[in-house]
């Protein structure tokens, strides 16, 4: 169950990247470089968080 919600919310997070990224008003390469960084770190945070859960489960 938890494997299910951790590839949803990562899959919704790649979406939402790549719409972000090809919005034709999205010009500057800066902007584009610190959305990609601000949804990579979102998945590591999403995926460390299932980590957790995951080492709480098995105590």
């Amino acid at each position: 169950r938890f494997n299910n919600l951790l590839n949803s919310a990562i899959y919704t997070t790649f979406c939402i990247l790549l719409r972000s990224l090809l919005m034709p008003e999205l010009r500057n390469l800066l902007l584009k470089v610190v959305i990609i960084i601000y949804f990579l770190t979102l998945i590591a945070i999403i995926k460390g968080f299932y980590s957790i859960l995951l080492a709480g489960r098995a105590c």
